[in-house]
């Protein structure tokens, strides 16, 4: 495979989703350990006023799916359109996941990390109670927490400037944006 090379001269090599799927992985404790970023930007459309859901999976040291859409309804708080984004990643995740089970690259019955950096949307997800603010949007909400309790995902708090979804949700200012091009096209302790 041709290398990419960058503008400072310095080539990565190409990788497939088949090579990374049996590479080492970022973590050695956790080879074939798809790792679930989620991120949203709350009323990010000026005329819409839609949010946009961004989500990527890393696996063995790159993406494997990296989505990046307009959310369908307009969410009426920042913790909503997160709920909205992660309903719509976990699914995919869910996916991945038992392909890697299936394949013998991933133990059955272990939880696939959502790293979400929204504090709300994590303390939703984990509550098996219903919110009367969360009402029109207890199906998404009840459909997570589903998935929590049963061991299915767990969420796990990241900061906002590690989150590696960041960078499909908005335009990101120069030296954000290199670390994030970095994360994905090299390593992930690469900046």
């Amino acid at each position: 495979m041709s290398p990419i090379v960058f503008e400072k001269g310095e080539e990565v090599p190409e990788r497939t989703l088949e090579s990374r799927l049996q590479a080492s992985t970022m973590n050695e404790n956790t080879p074939g350990n798809p790792l679930l970023f989620v991120d949203a930007d709350y009323a990010g459309c000026k005329v819409t006023r839609r949010s946009t859901s961004g989500m990527v999976i890393m696996m063995n040291g790159g993406p494997i799916t990296w989505p990046s859409r307009l959310q369908k309804i307009t969410a009426q708080s920042s913790a909503e359109s997160e709920i909205y984004a992660v309903c719509e990643a976990v699914k995919e995740a869910i996916h991945i996941k038992l392909l890697c089970e299936e394949t013998g690259i991933r133990a059955s019955n272990k939880p696939m990390v959502v790293y979400e950096d929204n504090s709300a949307c994590i303390a939703l997800g984990h509550s098996l109670k219903n919110s009367k603010s969360a009402k029109h949007f207890q199906v998404r909400l009840r459909f997570l927490q589903e998935h929590v309790r049963d061991k299915t995902i767990e969420f796990e708090k990241v900061d906002t400037k590690e989150q590696l979804a960041d960078g499909f949700t908005k335009a990101l200012p120069r030296e954000p944006f290199e670390s994030f091009r970095g994360r994905m096209l090299v390593h992930p302790d690469n900046d």
